[in-house]
């Protein structure tokens, strides 16, 4: 989230003579004190700047018992196939009325498509109401009506490494708790919690 503005700095002292000094902190886990980088300081002769790193101890280590048994576990599924020339779209089309980056919502949201006969999920603009899009139609699971409001940045975030390839987006049918992103293959999981309201 930070590579944006490091590049900036970067670019800022092209050219000139300066200093790069690490700064690090200590994160005691259960077995041994593990060293993150906090700040990185860019310091010339007429010029100093710090751009601050999140501090890793902020954060609970997540073993993978723990992810695997209960944060990746959604039960009463229901499971939608993306295609990333939808997301790309959905990409294109909430950019238009962004409010705030970090704070719109997208309420994706099932209902059945009398034409086509199936569940389909939608992505519909939950902050402004500029847009109400479908995305792509239930792979198995449950069929019924629902719906996660997610923040617009953390999808966006989640689905932007999977390159080319189509995702499975996964609902659970009976609550608004989470949505879980993974990738056709079952390589790679991202489970979202949904913003509460």
């Amino acid at each position: 989230m930070i590579l944006p503005k490091f590049i900036k700095v970067i670019d800022t002292f092209t050219g000139a003579n300066y200093e790069f000094v690490i700064e690090f902190g200590v994160f005691k886990n259960k077995t041994e004190d593990e060293y993150h980088a906090k700040s990185i300081k860019f310091k010339s002769k007429t010029l100093t700047m710090k751009v601050k790193d999140c501090n890793i101890s902020e954060f609970e280590q997540v073993s993978d018992d723990l992810f695997f048994n209960k944060i990746n576990v959604i039960e009463n599924v229901m499971s939608f196939e993306f295609s990333m020339d939808a997301i790309k779209n959905l990409i294109s089309i909430s950019s238009v009325f962004v409010t705030d980056a970090k704070r719109d919502i997208i309420k994706f949201y099932t209902k059945k498509d009398e034409e086509a006969n199936k569940y389909a999920i939608y992505a519909y603009d939950q902050t402004n109401g500029s847009y109400d899009y479908l995305l792509g139609y239930q792979k198995d699971g449950t069929e019924t009506e629902n719906d996660v409001p997610i923040y617009r940045h953390c999808f966006l975030t989640a689905t932007g490494k999977n390159g080319e390839d189509n995702i499975i987006v996964t609902l659970p049918s009976n609550n608004k708790q989470k949505m879980r992103i993974e990738t056709e293959d079952g390589t790679s999981y991202t489970v979202l919690s949904t913003v509460q309201q």
